[in-house]
Order: structure tokens, then C-alpha cells, then sequence
């Protein structure tokens, strides 16, 4: 009695292009779905970082970026971590305006500069004149300290408590930088800065005065 073979191999050849098709689809499937949660996530961080940072006034924090060689972002972030860029802010400490300049600090700008003669504590309300305040206060700080970190602490922490870090081992290592800021809302504030810099600098890409934004 004769037998015919049987005929497995178009059978599994059918299998295994079926398997491969399902590997396929699969694939391409994951890789939509990455691509899709990559530009949901793309537009989440868009939508944080347009309504969390925002930009207001400009121009004058350009020209004041200029006029006093100071970096824009550093203004932005100042701005942004001192008063949120409300012109009327006024805090317990009575500091005034956009950059929370005290009233002790605009007679330091007094002995400095002409140009801050005729301002008074209302004045400061002014987004203009505030801006100009504050970053010529930056301006003599960074005149001060070398490192930037500490520039910004001393702009919230004062210049006789940062002086004071300096001198101490605990909190400085050379004399110039801090490695260690005590004071938790110092040491909170310069990494709000920083953070507040970084995505003016990286998201917006504003790091030297250019002109109309």
C-alpha cells in the first residue's frame, strides 16, 4: 500500500509570515504610540512653561541687560521668582514692585549712580524704573561676588549675611563661592533662579540683548 507525504512545509511558511505580519503591526503600532505620547508630552511641557515662565516687559529688561551687563535670563528669572511680574507686588519686608527692591537698597543705588537720585519707594512701582533698580543692584553685586549663585544669594539673603558665609568654612571653601547656603529660603530662592535662567535660556534661548522678541 502506497502513501502520499504530507504537505507541512507551505503550512508553516504561512506561519511564520503570519508571525512576522503580527511583529510588524505590533512594531508599528508601539511606535505610533510613542510618537503620539512623545508630542503629548512635548505640548504639556509647551503649555508649562508659556503659562509658568512667561515673558513681560521686554524690552526694557533687554535694555537694562545692556546698559548694566547683565544676562536678560538672570533679570527673567529674578523677576519671575521675586514678584511673579506683578508691577504692585509688596512683601512683609516693604520690597517694592517686579524686583522687590527695598527701601535700603535704593539708597545703596543713591550712593552709587545719578541716575537713581530722584527715585523714591513709589517710584518703584514703575516697571521701568524697578527693572533698572534691580539689575543695577545686580550689577554691584556681581562687581562683588565672582559666582553667580552667590550674586543671587545675596540679592535675597543680603550682602552682610552672604560676607558672614563667605568667611566660614562651613559654608565656603575658598572664600569666593558658597558650597553650603544656610538660610533654607536663600538656598530655596537661588534654585528657583536657576531654574527660572536655565528655561529662559534654553526654552526661549534669550541669553543676550537682541531687540524686538
Amino acid at each position: 500500500m502506497s502513501t502520499t507525504p504530507r504537505r507541512t512545509a507551505p503550512r508553516r511558511r504561512r506561519k511564520k509570515k503570519n508571525q512576522t505580519l503580527r511583529y510588524l503591526v505590533t512594531f508599528l503600532v508601539l511606535t505610533v504610540l510613542i510618537v503620539a505620547a512623545f508630542f503629548l508630552m512635548q505640548d504639556g511641557y509647551d503649555r508649562y512653561v508659556k503659562s509658568g515662565f512667561r515673558i513681560e516687559h521686554y524690552d526694557t529688561v533687554m535694555k537694562a541687560a545692556a546698559d548694566f551687563d547683565v544676562s536678560p535670563s538672570l533679570i527673567l528669572g529674578i523677576i519671575r521668582t521675586e514678584s511673579g511680574f506683578d508691577e504692585c507686588a509688596h512683601s512683609h519686608a516693604d520690597a517694592y514692585g517686579l524686583m522687590q527692591v527695598t527701601e535700603d537698597t535704593l539708597t545703596w543705588l543713591h550712593l552709587r549712580s545719578d541716575e537713581f537720585d530722584d527715585v523714591t519707594v513709589d517710584d518703584l512701582y514703575d516697571p521701568v524704573t524697578n527693572i533698572r533698580c534691580g539689575t543695577f543692584t545686580l550689577h554691584l553685586l556681581m562687581e562683588r561676588y565672582e559666582a553667580e549663585s552667590t550674586v543671587v544669594a545675596a540679592y535675597n539673603g543680603g550682602l552682610g549675611n552672604v560676607d558672614e558665609w563667605l568667611l566660614d568654612a562651613r559654608y565656603s571653601a575658598d572664600g569666593k563661592t558658597l558650597h553650603t547656603i544656610p538660610f533654607e529660603e536663600t538656598r530655596n530662592y537661588v534654585e528657583r533662579v536657576q531654574t527660572s535662567k536655565d528655561i529662559y535660556e534654553n526654552y526661549y534661548h534669550i541669553t543676550e540683548p537682541k531687540g524686538e522678541h
